[in-house]
């Protein structure tokens, strides 16, 4: 009976590690997306910046 107990207890971690996984992996797809936008919105500020400090020379 112990070991039926723990026997299902290491495959129930094992599930919740895996899907854990997959969840970290998501999160860091996601992750990245962002710091793509935030890169791209940094560059277009920098130009916006560069052409007011033109005109105003």
């Amino acid at each position: 009976m112990f070991l039926l107990i723990s026997v299902i207890l290491v495959v129930l971690a094992s599930v919740l590690i895996v899907l854990f996984k997959k969840h970290l992996k998501s999160m860091n797809i996601f992750v990245e997306e962002i710091r793509k936008e935030q890169e791209v919105l940094h560059n277009e500020i920098n130009q916006s910046n560069k052409q007011n400090n033109k005109k105003k020379k």
